[in-house]
């Protein structure tokens, strides 16, 4: 496809561009290219900036809709009912729909492989079943395999997603963990998975040693590659029952329990654990019932022998119209 190009010194390049964006004369269809001494930038129209203009086959930039749904055939009155969030995890998406939209699913895995840049997979959320709360996942589009590569925060995580839990986004929630994590401290994560807390504090942190437990072999042995995929030497993968698990791991200075439907039955060997220190306490809970919540921990720790100070409380995120994922995050003193 052609084009009219400025021909401008390499050492203008930039100033022009930007005056070219200024006077909106750039044109952003196609790539700005250079040989030996100059720079040739696209542009919208002949304008006399003092500097040669040539007519020549330009290179079109490839440009992605924005979202999927402008890709997407569904009846019109469907359109409302399409996901406005989804799970990217590596090259996978997990997305719910709603029952009327199940028919066109084809086509919307179609629509997203499409619009998003190393999708190779699209799959449907069944809901969780199972000892481990395995999400339920059927393909929808693209190649069966749910294994998968995730990276966040510097980290990278192998994941098999039809054998173990993962969910991206708690990723804002790992990264601030790890940045509260002092030198030499003695951190234990008690519902693991493949390790995005684990993994991301060592890296990020410098603890004296990470205790990462899982009851899942199948997320244990994930873990295990991705401590050595991350070469960090301070994690150590333990498969087990956390409460058993952390009854054995003495000079704890903070654990995590996020196991977010069940966290308050692990709570008190948690806190037992941790002689001075914090834990960080996840649940899945009604607004309403944050301030009991508090009470609850307050009490359980008494019942332990221990003080606690609630150091803070946030909404990690919405679950259900209801409901929110909230951490606790906990000072024992």
């Amino acid at each position: 496809m052609r084009s009219l190009f400025l021909v401008v010194p390499k050492a203008k390049g930039e100033a022009i561009r930007k005056s070219l964006l200024e006077m909106d004369a750039l044109d952003k269809d196609f790539k700005i290219e250079s040989d030996v001494r100059s720079v040739l930038i696209p542009v919208t129209r002949e304008i006399d900036i003092g500097f040669e203009l040539i007519e020549r086959e330009g290179r079109a930039i490839e440009r992605r809709p924005r979202s999927y749904r402008e890709l997407v055939d569904v009846p019109e009155e469907l359109e409302r009912l399409l996901p406005a969030s989804f799970d990217v995890i590596g090259g996978v998406i997990v997305i719910k729909l709603a029952e009327e939209l199940v028919p066109f699913s084809d086509e919307i895995g179609r629509a997203m492989t499409e619009a998003y840049r190393g999708v190779r997979t699209v799959a449907l959320d069944e809901g969780v079943k199972g000892e481990f709360r395995i999400r339920k996942l059927r393909v929808i589009y693209g190649d069966e395999s749910l294994r998968t590569v995730h990276r966040a925060h510097g980290v990278s995580l192998e994941v098999d997603l039809s054998k173990c839990y993962f969910s991206p986004r708690i990723s804002t929630e790992t990264w601030r963990i790890a940045q509260q994590v002092e030198e030499n401290e003695v951190v234990v994560d008690m519902f693991s998975g493949v390790g995005p807390f684990a993994l991301t504090i060592a890296k990020h942190a410098r603890p004296a040693q990470v205790y990462a437990i899982d009851s899942n072999p199948h997320a244990v042995r994930y873990l295990e590659k991705n401590i050595a995929r991350n070469k960090v030497l301070n994690v150590r993968a333990i498969l087990d029952d956390s409460r058993a698990a952390v009854e054995r791991i003495e000079g704890a200075s903070r654990v995590i329990i996020d196991l977010p439907h069940s966290s308050m039955d692990y709570f008190a060997p948690a806190v037992r654990a941790v002689e001075k220190g914090f834990v960080h306490y996840y649940e899945i809970l009604e607004e309403t019932d944050v301030k009991d919540r508090i009470e609850d921990l307050g009490t359980t720790a008494r019942d332990e022998g221990k003080s606690i100070r609630l150091a803070g409380t946030r909404r990690v995120r919405t679950f259900s119209p209801s409901e929110a994922h909230f951490v606790f995050d906990l000072e024992v003193q």
